[in-house]
């Protein structure tokens, strides 16, 4: 219905153009009646047909074309000059002085009765003015990003107002008494003006089909049914019967009031007929109406039932639940794996409940579920750890949806994938890799204690020496002592860094790369040194993030060691790795760097898969890097890149910057 308004309203733009032109020929000599259809009337004014065209060519463009801002600004530039141009026509003709420069413009074509020919008329100016200023509002739509209301609505109550206006001077010419035709030397409209401005009008009304008179014969109720048929009919007959007797009365000497109950008679047979028909037209329609209806309920419903179905069978657990805390629907797949059923958990707090036990996880929970009834589209929640019915820890990672509105209620559609066996796996890994590494450190123990043991052996000799040969001296067994607490305390430090190293990370912290950084260097910085490889590191950046740090430190730990390993094995005499900190827009970047021979393009895209090993089977797992990406991306929902290059590799570690509240 809507595109048929819209055609209708084209339609009604061209009809005008049409009649526009019509009354610009009626100048040329010879085609006078072209614009009138009487001598005694006076035909449409040159400035007024050009008006008509340029309205509405605008109107056709809004209807029909996505429009550049350039020539959305001269169309708001066109409209406003007709607008102006029709008001200073009102304004001039008030306080008699010719604000519009016809004069100037459009040459003299005489005068019919004391009335100026090709000259507007005020009440021309003033309708020109209307629609002006409603093609200007309809404009300010195509420009504006948001839609108002408030210019719709104004641009089609001054589309109706501009119709009521022409329609009434296209009455007075029916009835042979057309307005303004007083002795007064008021110009009045022309004929052809007031039916231009009716198709206009039409125009500018269908160019917004959901105004309000327009959608009480558009919609699909009784009412629209019957104003199609009755305002037409009854406007028709208003108009026929006031003609009729003006024609009939100058044709036959019939007194008129016989010729008015002639027509009155013919009026109600034929409004008897009509209402016939429109009776069993609506009761067609009804009877259509009602078993469309029906067949759309009972689509639905079906629809519905086979969406349950769906729902029930799907493999992943899901839910439906409405904003009120109702829980609306909980499949079988949710049932199985939470041990749950909808009768045990039939709101969303009483599921809360069930779940967990802790207060203060209980109400983060509740917090989250609530803010998802205002989302409008697709959102990926996460991971959820939570206990079932038989207390086994598990782990769902959700996503959820806007499913509409359901009994007056926002309602979600939310999906899980249950994860806990994948967990499990991962931890597994996880500490099949710190096995892995754990081979590593006690080798750099190793390396780190050698020294200090050797401290404390010869510190030890030396007083057994001193005894041995009778110059055991108080203030050297001092020295002796003193070095042997300082070597130990070496080696208690050195145990401290490596078992906080092994210690599970439970809770996710706030650090800074900077602190991770040189407690990694603590544990590696021995193992470096004895081979010869130097540790530089820059830091443009001391901002938080949130981590595990232990596993954070796994990371780096695989990074550093591979990187000597690397450069050990090409030996490299001015071995060094580099470590730089910084930020950029969303993360906190750890860019560590070595200047070794780099990794062959072939292989750098499979690094990171597991137990994939460049290194033999005694000394590599294919598991450090694995593990770091996933401790990276899926633990701390960051990101980890590597290049490589002929002066070496490089691996990029990349922590999202933590969310300011």
């Amino acid at each position: 219905m809507e595109m048929k308004l819209r055609q209708w309203g084209i339609r009604c733009a061209l009809i005008s153009i049409t009649i526009a032109v019509i009354g610009l020929l009626s100048y040329i000599p010879g085609m006078g009646l072209f614009g009138r259809i009487s001598d005694d009337y006076i035909p449409m004014a040159p400035s007024t047909g050009v008006s008509f065209i340029i309205i509405a060519l605008i109107l056709i463009a809004l209807y029909t074309k996505h429009l550049s801002k350039i020539k959305i600004t001269a169309f708001i530039i066109a409209s406003l000059l007709v607008s102006i141009f029709g008001i200073l026509s009102v304004i001039g003709y008030f306080i008699g002085i010719n604000l519009t420069y016809e004069d100037m413009i459009i040459p003299n074509f005489g005068v019919l009765n004391g009335i100026p020919i090709a000259r507007i008329s005020p009440a021309t100016g003033a309708l020109f003015f209307i629609n002006g200023i409603s093609v200007l509002f309809f404009v300010f739509q195509k420009l504006l990003s948001k839609k108002s209301k408030f210019n719709k609505n104004i641009s089609s109550g001054l589309g109706y107002l501009s119709f009521i206006i022409s329609f009434t001077f296209f009455l007075s010419y029916m009835y042979g008494t057309p307005l303004l035709y007083g002795g007064n030397n008021t110009i009045p409209m022309a004929l052809t003006t007031a039916i231009a401005f009716i198709f206009i009008s039409i125009a500018i009304i269908f160019f917004k089909t959901d105004n309000f008179l327009l959608q009480l014969f558009t919609n699909n109720s009784t009412n629209s049914y019957l104003l199609k048929f009755l305002v037409p009919f009854s406007t028709f007959s208003i108009i026929f019967s006031g003609v009729s007797i003006i024609f009939i009365s100058k044709i036959l000497t019939i007194h008129p009031a016989v010729i008015l109950a002639t027509v009155t008679i013919f009026i109600t047979i034929i409004t008897g007929i009509l209402v016939n028909y429109i009776s069993r037209y609506i009761s067609i329609k009804l009877y259509n109406a009602n078993d469309e209806t029906i067949k759309s309920k009972e689509s639905l419903l079906k629809k519905t039932k086979e969406l349950e179905t769906i729902i029930q069978e799907a493999p992943n657990p899901i839910i439906l639940h409405a904003e009120d805390g109702k829980i609306i629907m909980l499949n079988q797949a949710w049932v199985n794996s939470s041990g749950f059923t909808l009768e045990e958990t039939p709101t969303i707090d009483a599921w809360i409940d069930a779940m967990y036990n802790d207060s203060l996880i209980r109400a983060s929970v509740k917090a989250h579920i609530d803010s998802l009834y205002a989302i409008t589209s697709k959102v990926d929640e996460g991971e959820f750890t939570f206990f079932n019915k038989n207390k086994e820890l598990i782990t769902w990672q959700f996503s959820s949806a806007p499913l509409g509105i359901i009994d007056g209620k926002r309602t979600i559609i939310s999906s899980a994938m249950d994860i806990t066996e994948l967990k499990k796996k991962d931890a597994m890994l996880i500490s099949q890799s710190r096995l892995a590494a754990m081979g590593e450190m006690i080798g750099m123990i190793a390396h780190q204690w050698r020294q200090p043991i050797a401290g404390i052996a010869m510190d030890a000799n030396n007083m057994l020496l001193d005894i041995a040969l009778n110059e055991f001296d108080i203030n050297r067994a001092e020295e002796y002592s003193s070095s042997i607490i300082d070597q130990t305390e070496h080696l208690s430090k050195t145990i401290d860094d490596f078992r906080n190293f092994f210690k599970p990370d439970k809770i996710l912290s706030t650090v800074t790369l900077k602190d991770i950084i040189e407690e990694t260097h603590a544990i590696v910085k021995d193992s470096l040194k004895n081979n010869n490889i130097k540790f530089k590191a820059s830091y443009d950046s001391d901002t938080e993030v949130q981590a595990y740090p232990r596993e954070l430190m796994q990371v780096f730990v695989n990074i550093i060691n591979n990187a000597k390993d690397s450069l050990v094995a090409n030996k490299r005499e001015d071995a060094v790795i580099t470590v730089k900190v910084y930020d950029d827009e969303e993360y906190v970047n750890t860019e560590v760097c070595d200047n070794g021979v780099g990794i062959d393009k072939g292989i750098l895209s499979k690094i990171f898969d597991p137990y994939f090993t460049t290194k033999d089977e005694k000394t590599g797992t294919g598991l450090g890097l694995y593990m770091s990406k996933m401790i990276i991306e899926e633990h701390l929902k960051g990101k980890i890149e590597v290049s490589s290059e002929e002066r070496g590799v490089c691996f990029k570690v990349r922590l999202p910057l933590m969310k300011s509240d």
